[in-house]
């Protein structure tokens, strides 16, 4: 069974991924108002996990003993809703995870010009399948842990970069900084909602909890966290480049002549 700080570790590695280096492009795209949508969409993103558990602990106490996901979705509409809710599920997770290799990918080649695409996807593909195996979220917790730690790196070294870097060597300097940029609010929005996906697992890290009355509470202290992770990349990375900035941070940062990567 999972304590509260290992369901906490594994709610955000479930949640925060490559999209985190996509935050100062969502900024740039809409200005400092992506801020305040920002902390909409995950205050809304933490109501529906609320909601979604409640509906798994109400199938709990009807006696239900294995409540899933697809049980929510047959309890709502029938058979329909529960292959509908199993095979959208599929679907998001299939193109998920193709999202996150193929972000993996363009970032280890970032790292590694000298050696050949393919054998760094090759490479990437094989250090991440033994995680498939693992069907214990209290082990997962520490791979969680791992992962929340390179994600508070990630945001140090940005950080870094901004309050390091002279104003004159970023050459991002002439770029606006705009309050509000209505265009690009659509492409914002969908964005960060895709950071902010993962509800179908839920369920099972509430199940897999040593005390499941703490998980609304360990819940809501995750979304906080997701927002000043995001939050902090997207200031960070729209202060250092502006309207300018690419889809991925990393990008940026080894473009930049005093960058870090």
């Amino acid at each position: 069974m999972s304590s509260n700080l290992q369901t906490l570790f594994n709610i955000i590695n479930n949640y925060v991924g490559m999209v985190l280096l996509s935050m100062g492009f969502c900024f740039g795209a809409c200005g400092w108002f992506a801020f305040p949508l920002l902390a909409v969409l995950t205050a809304f993103g933490a109501y529906t996990g609320s909601l979604i558990v409640e509906c798994y602990r109400t199938l709990e106490r009807g006696g239900e003993t294995v409540p899933s996901y697809a049980k929510i979705g047959e309890q709502a509409f029938g058979s329909a809703g529960k292959w509908l809710v199993v095979a959208s599920s599929i679907v998001e997770t299939f193109f998920a995870l193709v999202s996150m290799n193929i972000i993996t990918w363009k970032n280890a080649t970032l790292l590694m010009p000298a050696i050949r695409s393919r054998v760094v996807v090759g490479a990437c593909i094989l250090l991440s399948l033994p995680t498939n195996w693992l069907r214990n979220f209290s082990v997962l917790s520490f791979l969680s842990a791992f992962g929340l730690l390179c994600i508070v790196l990630i945001c140090v070294v940005i950080g870094y970069e901004l309050t390091s870097t002279p104003l004159g060597a970023r050459g991002y300097e002439d770029e606006p900084r705009e309050w509000l940029v209505m265009g690009g609010v659509p492409m914002a929005t969908s964005i960060m909602l895709a950071g902010l996906t993962g509800h179908v697992s839920l369920p099972p890290m509430y199940a897999a909890m040593r005390q499941p009355s703490d998980f609304h509470a360990t819940l809501g202290c995750s979304f906080a966290l997701m927002l000043v992770l995001y939050g902090l990349v997207g200031v960070c990375g729209y202060a250092l480049y502006g309207e300018a900035s690419s889809i991925l941070i990393t990008e940026d940062m080894s473009r930049a002549a005093a960058g870090m990567i």
